[in-house]
């Protein structure tokens, strides 16, 4: 076979390689990443969205992300809960392990809302939690904690975003702490 009909045999799949990565990018990376949409699809599907979510985490900061890791050991049968301060469309990178697995419910609580108002976005028994999350609203955005066993069970939180304080709800007390400014 000579060399000519081995590089026509090659073109069409090459071709069609190329062309695929081009829909994938003017259909889907261009609409969800930077916004922008030239043929419609990424608003029908809502991908525009996420581009302007990252957007708004920024938009919404006026300062500087803080950083926070903290521990805490939970004895038998006790919960706590742990609330980061965001203003709406303020940002948080965050991620939480426990040395056992725990009940958890990460809910969020506007502020000036109805006593007992509360927006739940994740809950379940688990070990770990890791994810980003842009506040929809400005409040309290955090986690509920219940060791639901006889052993203790330390959970380690790390977060960094935009938030102004944070606030340890535990045995009836609220321990509130303000981030440093910079």
């Amino acid at each position: 076979m000579s060399d000519q009909t081995e590089d026509r045999k090659l073109i069409w799949p090459v071709l069609a390689s190329l062309g695929g990565a081009a829909l994938l990018l003017v259909l889907w990376i261009l609409p969800a990443e930077f916004g922008i949409d030239p043929t419609g699809f990424g608003k029908l599907t809502g991908l525009t969205s996420l581009a302007a979510e990252d957007e708004r985490a920024f938009e919404a900061a006026d300062a500087s992300p803080v950083t926070i890791n903290e521990s805490f050991e939970l004895l038998g049968f006790e919960s706590l809960e742990y609330k980061l301060d965001l203003k709406e469309h303020a940002g948080v990178v965050f991620g939480w392990k426990a040395s056992a697995p725990l009940h958890f419910d990460m809910h969020a609580e506007p502020s000036g809302g109805e006593e007992g108002e509360a927006y739940s976005y994740a809950t379940g028994d688990a070990r770990r939690q890791d994810g980003t999350y842009i506040a929809e609203f400005q409040g309290e955005h955090g986690w509920y904690w219940a060791n639901e066993t006889a052993e203790p069970v330390t959970v380690e939180l790390t977060a960094t975003g935009f938030f102004a304080a944070t606030t340890l709800y535990r045995d009836g007390n609220a321990i509130r702490r303000s981030m440093p400014k910079e």
